[in-house]
């Protein structure tokens, strides 16, 4: 969704600055062969319509490329949180695992590794995908606060 807002805010920058060309050799126009108060009140228009077109144009800038580095964020994020799922998964199963028999010691104690070893991936793929949580609502604060 953000990458389609910064697309629909390069599409508008376009017209704005078409707005901003037209408006230019309207006032060059002007100024060549038009004088009075008529003249004087057109241009002052015109030049506000440019003015507000610039202004616009320059708002929907820092939108896109806030909407883009958020996109790009959002994408990151979830590129990282995919092997950490797949980890905490595979260990949630090691320590899930049902009903365990032995038919040794040496089987215990690999199966009690394997345990001890599961429970620090959980562990630590739990708090990277905290760390990405907190990195998303990070992001959505930081494009929450961008003003154009």
């Amino acid at each position: 969704m953000a990458r389609a807002a910064a697309t629909w805010c390069d599409g508008q920058i376009i017209d704005l600055e078409a707005i901003e060309s037209v408006t230019g050799s309207i006032l060059t126009g002007v100024s060549d062969g038009w004088a009075g108060e008529a003249a004087d009140e057109f241009a002052r228009a015109v030049s506000s319509l440019r003015a507000r077109a610039s202004d616009s144009r320059e708002t929907l800038h820092v939108a896109s490329k806030a909407y883009t580095g958020y996109a790009d964020t959002v994408d990151q994020i979830a590129r990282e949180a995919v092997p950490l799922r797949e980890a905490l998964s595979v260990a949630q199963g090691v320590v899930n695992g049902g009903a365990v028999t032995f038919r040794s010691e040496e089987e215990w104690q690999a199966q009690f590794q394997a345990v001890l070893d599961a429970n620090r991936v959980i562990e630590t793929t739990t708090a990277a995908l905290v760390d990405l949580a907190e990195r998303r609502a990070e992001a959505d604060a930081v494009l929450a606060r961008t003003r154009g």
